[in-house]
């Protein structure tokens, strides 16, 4: 089933393109797309999971772009808000950071330090995500977000992380980052059958 992604969608996940594009399902309510450079013709895959805000004019996003599997993927949260640093980085004195909390599924809650994404200061609405959250999007059914903007206002913005397509995912990144490809589960092969 493919899906025609909205212009705000690819932004707030980070693109640089201005137009819509197909996409696929990823699974659960992830999405994957696919960026084609114009200059270079290299595709880049993010698999990209929108937030419910429980406000229709905010688009938060949590995004993992993958550009070959021999680099890092980049691990974005969006918040669409403008952001204002209130720590910085301990192992980076130069680079602003933001304390958030973060809730997965009946874990405790955990506060990293995520990094801001470089860009200018009228546009600092994104975040570089940790390690541990990145781990427990692969394995949890749901996050919880909550966070500060620039004016001190408190949001809590929910995702629903469960069912993405881990084989996908490593496959397009690189088994290097995300662990060795798993067998599918009997019950996930059954369901896929079934479409």
């Amino acid at each position: 089933m493919k899906i025609i992604v909205p212009f705000i969608l690819i932004l707030a996940a980070g693109g640089v393109c201005c137009f819509a594009q197909e996409s696929v399902s990823a699974g659960g309510k992830w999405i994957r797309v696919v960026h084609v450079d114009k200059k270079t013709d290299r595709a880049s895959v993010s698999f990209v999971l929108a937030a419910d805000t429980g406000n229709p004019d905010r688009h938060a996003v949590i995004s993992i772009t993958c550009d070959t599997p021999t680099k890092p993927p980049l691990s974005v949260f969006n918040a669409d808000v403008l952001l204002a640093p209130t720590v910085r980085d301990p192992m980076n004195y130069y680079s602003p950071a933001l304390r958030v909390e973060v809730k997965v599924d009946d874990q405790k809650i955990y506060k990293p330090t995520w990094d801001m994404v470089p860009s200018l200061v009228t546009e600092r609405k994104r975040m570089s995500l940790d390690n541990k959250t990145i781990r427990n999007l692969l394995t949890g059914s749901t996050m919880r977000v909550r966070f500060r903007d620039h004016y001190d206002e408190s949001y809590l913005d929910e995702f629903s992380i469960g069912g993405l397509n881990v084989n996908d995912l490593r496959e397009t990144c690189g088994s290097k980052w995300f662990g060795k490809e798993e067998p599918r589960a009997p019950r996930e092969m059954a369901a896929e059958k079934a479409k």
